[in-house]
């Protein structure tokens, strides 16, 4: 049947939506990814055989040029608050405890590559919201290989705290543990990246796969590039847990759990080979964190500049107008705490050391002088 008029992979109809943009700012950025990337052929609705790498990075670019809209800002923003309210004292009892903690990216992150996708390499995206997701299940599994791995935690103490690991073995009791996992997501709107992995030898993985044990692995082979997004470095995502009992040591247990996990095993797919590392941000609290670093010129300062220019606050921090207005204080205290306020905000977002415009270019350039003058 004809498709030129329906909102199906390869209609004429999307390639006008997406004439404007791979990622048009009214759109949801997973659904995109999951239906709409420019690798169909043309009304046929079936993928291409074109090369990954082109419409991955275009995809990339257009989600990361969405940091500085006010509109995904403000929903994820929602989202935090949403689920803050959700704490187990709120919908428990009145003793449970609960902890908010952030964690940045220390190295890339890759999570959902196992979901179905045209490219083969899905990826996890909020369906509300368009953004990367850690889902609580996940942070659950990885606190329970943490706890097997890594710790002498007795197996009735993990049951106890995060419920049995085999439910079919013991349907009749109940499946979750004291402590509760919600859904991670990122502090801000995070950047994403492309990566790639090799496979040398195709031929010979091939000839495995069809039981035949008569070819060797040779250089010859021709090598096939795999691409596939991940979340960069220095991307800051926020992990909150609860105990249902009010019990602080079941509390700490987890924490402990998590920080042993992501730092030392890594959340997500290709692990092994040091993918989904995470380093603590702050100590835990029982509510809202308080930014990385704060600063009252910062924040001043971005909110007369950002009003002056009718831009949104994003767009001001990576503006070089503020690293000027910054540049003028005088070399202070104030001025100091200021650069630390502003690299950390910087790296939150995975601009620090990668920025993209003029602009910015021109901004990097006078906080990174700043850096060189302080360095021993």
């Amino acid at each position: 049947m004809p498709v030129d008029g329906l909102l199906v992979p390869g209609s004429e109809r999307l390639r006008g939506i997406f004439a404007r943009g791979t990622v048009p700012s009214e759109a949801h950025a997973g659904l995109v990814f999951d239906r709409y990337l420019p690798l169909w052929e043309p009304g046929e609705g079936v993928p291409s055989r074109l090369p990954l790498r082109d419409p991955l990075m275009g995809f990339a670019a257009g989600f990361n040029n969405r940091a500085g809209d006010v509109l995904p800002a403000r929903r994820l923003e929602q989202m935090h608050s949403r689920l803050d309210r959700a704490r187990p004292s709120d919908r428990v009892r009145p003793d449970g405890l609960y902890a908010r903690v952030d964690y940045h990216t220390a190295e890339r992150l890759a999570t959902g590559l196992g979901t179905d996708h045209p490219t083969e390499n899905g990826f996890a995206f909020d369906a509300v919201l368009g953004v990367p997701v850690l889902a609580g299940a996940g942070v659950k599994g990885l606190c329970r290989v943490a706890a097997n791995e890594l710790t002498d935690i007795d197996e009735a103490t993990i049951e106890m705290l995060l419920g049995p690991a085999d439910l079919e073995q013991r349907p009749e009791e109940a499946a979750c543990g004291d402590l509760m996992f919600l859904d991670a997501y990122p502090a801000h709107w995070p950047r994403l990246g492309v990566d790639v992995v090799n496979c040398h030898y195709p031929d010979y993985y091939r000839a495995l796969q069809r039981e035949r044990h008569d070819l060797e692995p040779l250089e010859s082979e021709r090598p096939v590039p795999v691409f596939f997004l991940t979340v960069e470095r220095g991307v800051v995502f926020v992990f909150r847990l609860g105990s249902r009992s009010g019990q602080r040591t079941h509390l700490d247990q987890g924490l402990n759990l998590l920080d042993s996990g992501l730092s030392l095993l890594g959340f997500g797919a290709k692990t092994a080979v040091g993918y989904g590392l995470m380093e603590r941000d702050n100590e835990p609290t029982n509510g809202e964190t308080k930014p990385l670093v704060e600063s009252p010129w910062l924040d001043n300062k971005l909110a007369e500049l950002a009003a002056a220019s009718h831009s949104s606050l994003n767009e001001t921090l990576r503006s070089r107008r503020l690293a000027e207005a910054w540049a003028a204080l005088p070399d202070s205290k104030e001025k100091r705490s200021a650069w630390v306020a502003i690299q950390r905000r910087w790296q939150a977002q995975g601009w620090w050391g990668a920025p993209t415009g003029r602009s910015m270019r021109a901004a990097f350039v006078i906080y990174d002088r700043f850096q060189d003058s302080r360095a021993p």
